[in-house]
């Protein structure tokens, strides 16, 4: 039996959580989890080790996830790198399906090439709108300005990170599927479409009411925008609908 490799790349609060869960019900090994443990108490179906090694090689440490948006794509640790092919080999040995997801990993995925055998990659992302407001949520009005602060900083993240995807998409050579998660969430085509991606039954671990920030429009979001194009000179929307030419 071929051996299945799965790597998820997709930004935080994008869906990344959801799809290693479906793949890890539905036997691809994505790490070792406590599943009496939910999502908000902390069981993001991460795999440990790809973790750590993730942030070592960004030297990020435990670095607010918003601030963490430097990519690396290549290093010269050799001590690192023989890590991650061990972690690799062992894996292989252990499992003859397994992957792993981390959102660090949309800036690390070059330095992984390197170490991992043919490998199929899931890319997920999300309305920006959508990331937006879940990091704003939480955050009492009268604290405008880390209102402002995190909401520009999420902008600021989701523009980076699903740059990096959009430019992975061109140079990949490995078998891909791109998953708009807000169109994953509302119909059953885009889980039959990864079904038929890995050609394995998959389970259905969708909930909705775990489906929580929505894409409403406030005048905050246009002044982060704003503020966006100025430093870094993207448009978002641009951004967000050239991704949706790829999605499934």
């Amino acid at each position: 039996m071929e051996q299945l490799i799965v790597i998820v790349l997709g930004m935080h609060k994008s869906g990344t959580t959801l799809i290693s869960q479906i793949l890890h019900k539905s036997g691809i090994n994505m790490g070792n989890f406590d599943e009496r443990i939910s999502y908000d108490q902390g069981n993001q179906y991460e795999r440990y080790e790809t973790q750590i090694l993730n942030k070592e090689i960004l030297k990020c440490g435990d670095t607010h996830s918003l601030d963490v948006i430097h990519p690396v794509t290549d290093i010269t640790n050799e001590y690192l790198l023989k890590r991650m092919s061990l972690l690799v080999q062992d894996l292989c040995q252990k499992y003859s399906a397994w992957g792993f997801k981390d959102p660090r990993t949309c800036l690390t995925y070059p330095v992984w090439q390197k170490v991992l055998p043919p490998h199929k990659v899931i890319i997920v992302y999300r309305n920006p709108l959508e990331v937006y407001h879940h990091y704003r949520r939480g955050i009492p009005f009268y604290r405008i300005f880390k209102k402002l602060k995190y909401s520009y900083k999420a902008l600021r993240a989701w523009y980076i990170y699903n740059s990096l995807l959009l430019q992975y998409i061109s140079q990949l050579n490995s078998d891909y599927i791109v998953i708009n998660f807000s169109e994953f969430m509302s119909s059953s085509r885009g889980l039959k479409k990864l079904e038929s991606f890995l050609n394995i039954p998959l389970v259905d671990c969708r909930r909705k009411d775990l489906y929580r920030a929505k894409p409403k429009k406030v005048l905050s979001y246009y002044i982060c925008s704003k503020l966006l194009a100025i430093n870094y000179h993207p448009s978002v929307i641009n951004l967000y609908e050239k991704l949706q030419k790829y999605t499934l």
